[in-house]
Order: structure tokens, then sequence, then C-alpha cells
């Protein structure tokens, strides 16, 4: 680096994927060159927003993300040099939520919420709040922890307006949404059991059993793409199975969709009164069985038969399912454009 800077390199230079050269540090995961770069490069430059991750802070957490000791220690060195970590910017808006997308450890979650406890109230680019992410990353301690940090931040909120902690996305999906996207069955059932507490409005676990997101899919449709545990809870919980989307699906036909056709998630749906879900007649898409490993990353479901593929450099690696692509504009930045590509290909 130094040798680099002697002969005329820029200290100021910016890349449109990784930003700054502080940022990169911090994206290389070594505190010994996050150092290095603090050494040599302007105070104020550590405020500059730019690149993928936005932030050294955020940089360092997608950087450090095996090291939770490291980066806290590298937390501090850039705090102390003038860093805030409560700037937003970047692709997960803030370092809670990149540390909570990224599953860093509590300890990690804990440091930035005290740290920046307004970043609690933050809605990424697609709506969601710190919260919800806990929640549909499935960890329980850090779920519970972001929830007791939010309460206590909202003076005078209690258990009866919940929702209070949970304002809509821009896919319209609830607490119990995002539960069931988790995969997590404990998510679930503790969600469950949070609206069974609620003393002065028992008819709300009912509302959001069978609550619609934007595209008229209720938490059963949404369990019906990966889960028989969570499919047999919802129902035990009173899930109507004969609810529609806007396009006219019900739960076991998205079931069909994503390769269940003869899995116990349809038989615990039972039969149903219109003949063309009970004979499983639905029209399906080319490729409908192609499936792979990769995952939507918004919802973090598995690509299945087509999903769509950010081609702006700035993103790098995004993609898209079918579902969460109808609103692209809502859950990514306006003006990239996609692609679309088959599972496997």
């Amino acid at each position: 680096m130094h040798i680099l800077l002697e002969a005329g390199g820029d200290r100021d230079i910016n890349s449109n994927r990784y930003g700054t050269i502080l940022n990169t540090a911090c994206v290389s995961g070594k505190k010994y060159m996050v150092e290095n770069v603090l050494d040599i490069i302007p105070k104020i430059a550590v405020s500059t927003v730019t690149g993928k991750y936005g932030t050294p802070f955020q940089s360092a957490v997608y950087g450090f993300q095996s090291d939770p000791k490291t980066v806290i220690a590298v937390f501090n060195l850039l705090e102390k040099n003038g860093a805030v970590a409560s700037t937003e910017g970047g692709h997960y808006s803030t370092p809670l939520h990149a540390a909570i997308d990224l599953r860093q450890s509590l300890d990690v979650v804990i440091w930035l919420m005290e740290s920046s406890p307004r970043s609690l109230l933050v809605s990424d680019v697609a709506g969601r709040v710190p919260l919800s992410l806990a929640i549909l990353r499935g960890n329980r301690d850090v779920a519970k922890a972001v929830f007791e940090k939010t309460k206590s931040i909202l003076p005078g909120s209690n258990r009866s307006d919940i929702q209070v902690f949970f304002p809509p996305d821009r896919q319209d999906l609830t607490l119990l949404h995002y539960a069931v996207i988790s995969r997590s069955s404990e998510m679930v059932s503790s969600v469950l059991a949070l609206f069974r507490e609620i003393p002065d409005n028992p008819g709300d676990l009912d509302k959001l059993i069978n609550a619609t997101d934007v595209d008229g899919w209720t938490p059963l449709h949404w369990a019906c793409r990966w889960s028989t545990e969570i499919v047999m809870i919802l129902k035990d919980n009173k899930a109507d199975t004969n609810t529609t989307t806007n396009e006219g699906w019900y739960p076991r036909q998205v079931a069909v969709l994503h390769g269940f056709e003869n899995n116990e998630c349809i038989k615990t749906l039972g039969d149903s009164n219109d003949e063309s879900v009970a004979s499983h007649q639905l029209k399906l898409p080319e490729n409908y069985q192609r499936r792979d490993f990769g995952y939507c990353d918004v919802c973090y479901t598995y690509r299945c038969w087509v999903y769509y593929h950010c081609e702006d450099d700035y993103c790098h690696d995004f993609n898209l399912c079918f579902k969460c692509y109808k609103h692209a504009e809502r859950v990514h930045f306006k003006g990239h454009e996609f692609c679309s590509r088959v599972p496997g290909s």
C-alpha cells in the first residue's frame, strides 16, 4: 500500500462496489489493514458513504463475519477515529441491519444497538426494521434482544400495541409472515405466544393468522413453500386452507408449485371444496421442478423454476425469487435492471 502511495496512488479513490479504501480494508477482514488505512487517510474520509456496503461500520460487519471479537475491536477503532455507527447508506442501510441479516453474534448486535439505538427504527430499502430481520433470520436470542431494546426506546409502549414495534414493510408482510419465512417452528410458536399474551386484543391473533401481504398471500401460503411442520402449526391455530391469493392460488397449489406434490405438506391441508384444488389441476410453469441451493436475497426462499438476477455491478450477486421480483422496485434499488435465469443453468 505504501509503495503504491509513493508511486502516486490516490488515497481518495472510490470503487463502485467497495467504495473508499477504508471500506475496502474493512471488507478485507484484516484489522491491521484497517489500522494502516486510518493512518493515511484524512479524518473526514471516515464519514464518506459510498459503495455496496456504504460505511466503514457496515463494511466491517461484512468483512469480519466469522470473528465477532475482532469486529468489535474494529468498531471501537473506527469510533475512536470519528466514524459513526448510525450513519445510513449502502446495501443494508445500517450496520445493525447488516449484522442481523449476516447473522453476526449477539455481542455484535448488542454493541451496535447500544452505540446507535436510533437504527432500531430505520427501515432498509425493502422497508424492514431490524426486528423484521431478526425474526426473518430465525435467531430467538437476537430477536428477543432487538425486541426488548426497541421497547426501551419507545416510551409508553406496551404489549397491547405490539405493532408499534413492527411497521409494515413494502410487501405488507406481518410479524407472523416473517416468522414463517424464517423456517423456524420455534420462532413461529414464539410470535403466536406473544400475541396470545395481549390482554386487550384477543382478536388480534385471529387477524394475524390469516393476514395477507401485497399479493394476497397468508402466512400459510408462505409456509407451503417449504415447511410441513409450520403448516401444521398454522392449521392448529385456525389458518384458513381455502384462502386464495390475488392470482387465485390456494395454499396447497403453492405447495405443488414448490415441488410438494406427494409431500406431507399437501396431506395436512386436507380436502378443499374447490374441485380444481382437490384434483391438483394447476397450470405449472415451465421448469417448475428445476431448483438449486441458491436463494432469494429478500425472502431467502430457495430458487425454483425461475429467478431474477440484478445486473448492476454495484450489487455483484443479488437475486430475487418470482414473488419478490414482482415488487423489485419496492424491495430493491430503483433503476437496477434484472435478467431472468433458470436454477441450475
